[in-house]
């Protein structure tokens, strides 16, 4: 029998562009669901929130542009950060929201590869998308009395 499950992509699109001193950023923009949500205050007082964005379909895109090493099938998760007074407008929302878990949205920002030190001392390498503006998708109530992505 055939598979006729469809695989779902995450949508994304990538505008490279040159800053100061030719330094090379790279706008993204990305429809998806965001996860693992958290308002945080940095040690300086700076408000910022936190959360994490899978993106699968796209892991070659994404070995291209940052120079990283995911699998052709892997799901990429992306670390998403909403800093200073965009981070103040992003938590009034999700107030109003009633704090969900996760939200569907479409968000626009500097998509950067950042690396860090395993446990075991490898280097390893993360998504990161600093987050310029947003766009909420509709939700619908799961009958759970929360807001839930569509």
């Amino acid at each position: 029998m055939a598979n006729t499950e469809k695989k779902s992509y995450t949508f994304l699109n990538v505008v490279t562009a040159l800053g100061k001193e030719d330094k090379k950023w790279l706008s993204a923009t990305i429809i998806g669901t965001l996860t693992k949500i958290e308002q945080r205050m940095t040690p300086a007082g700076k408000d910022v929130v936190v959360g994490r964005m899978p993106i699968n379909g796209r892991s070659k895109s994404i070995n291209k542009l940052l120079g990283t090493s995911y699998n052709d099938d892997d799901t990429v998760w992306v670390d998403v950060s909403v800093w200073e007074d965009r981070a103040v407008r992003f938590i009034n929302m999700l107030q109003k929201l009633n704090n969900p878990d996760k939200l569907r949205l479409v968000i626009c920002g500097s998509l950067s590869k950042r690396t860090y030190k395993r446990k075991d001392e490898t280097e390893g390498a993360a998504v990161s998308l600093a987050v310029q503006d947003w766009s909420l998708l509709p939700t619908a109530n799961n009958g759970s009395g929360a807001n839930s992505p569509v």
